[in-house]
C-alpha cells in the first residue's frame, strides 16, 4: 500500500492508513514507510519513519515495507535500519526495491536476514525481474539458507511467472490500480491464476495504486 507510485511509493497519509486498516480482516496489507522520493534518509526522514511505524503498529497492520541506503547509494544504511527494526517490533518487514541498487547483494541479504527482515522485494538489478533470472535464482538460494524470502518484482506479468518459479521464486509482486502503467484488473487476475496453477505454494503480492478514502 502506497501513495505516489510514480515516485516508487511514499508513505500513505494518516487517513489512508486508517482506511486501509479496515481491510485487514480480508487481506494482510503491508504499507510502505518512505517519507520522500529518495532511497537515502536524513534525520527528519528517520524521525518520520519511526513515527509512521508507530502508527502502522497501532492500527494493527501485520507488516511494513521499508528500505534505506547510505550516502553512497549502493549499500544499506545499517545504523538507521537497526533503529527502524527496533521501532517496528512485531511487524513483518520487507526491504523494498532500493535493494536493486546495492552493490554487494549477497552480503546485504545476509545482513537483512540477521536483522530480522522477512523478505526483500527485488528485480535482481534495476529493470524487469524477468531480465535478471540468474541473479534472482542466486539470491533465492541464499535467502532459503538464511531464512529470508526473495520476492520478485519489477514489470512482472502473468507470462513471466513460469520462468520466475523455475528460478526459485515463491513470491511475486505486481502493481495494479488506477495509475498509468499499472496492470489492469484482468491482468492481475491472470497473474494470480498463473501463480496459483504453479507447483508448490506460491505467494502473489499486489501493490495497490488506488488512493483509499476514509
Amino acid at each position: 500500500m502506497c501513495r505516489e507510485p510514480a515516485a516508487d511509493g511514499l508513505t500513505p497519509r494518516t487517513a489512508e492508513l486508517r482506511a486501509g486498516a479496515k481491510l485487514l480482516r480480508q487481506v494482510p496489507v503491508h504499507p510502505i514507510v518512505r517519507p520522500r522520493a529518495s532511497f537515502t534518509a536524513d534525520a527528519a526522514d528517520a524521525a518520520a519513519m519511526v513515527d509512521s511505524l508507530a502508527l502502522v503498529r497501532e492500527l494493527g497492520y501485520p507488516g511494513a515495507v521499508l528500505g534505506v541506503l547510505d550516502a553512497s547509494g549502493s549499500a544499506p544504511d545499517w545504523p538507521l535500519l537497526d533503529r527502524l527494526v527496533a521501532a517496528a517490533e512485531g511487524l513483518s518487514l520487507t526491504f523494498h526495491r532500493a535493494f536493486d541498487l546495492i552493490a554487494d547483494q549477497p552480503s546485504a541479504l545476509t545482513g537483512l536476514a540477521d536483522l530480522g527482515f522477512a523478505r526483500v522485494l527485488t528485480s535482481g538489478r534495476p529493470g524487469r525481474a524477468c531480465d535478471h533470472l540468474d541473479e534472482l535464482a542466486a539470491l533465492a538460494r541464499l535467502g532459503a539458507d538464511r531464512g529470508i524470502t526473495v520476492m520478485a518484482g519489477g514489470g512482472v506479468t502473468a507470462a513471466d511467472v513460469p520462468a520466475l518459479l523455475a528460478a526459485g521464486m515463491r513470491e511475486v509482486h505486481a502493481s495494479a490500480g488506477g495509475s498509468q502503467g499499472a496492470m489492469s484488473v484482468d491482468e492481475v487476475h491472470a497473474l494470480a491464476a498463473a501463480a496459483a496453477a504453479a507447483t508448490g505454494p506460491t505467494r502473489f503480492g499486489h501493490e495497490s495504486r488506488t488512493t483509499l478514502k476514509s
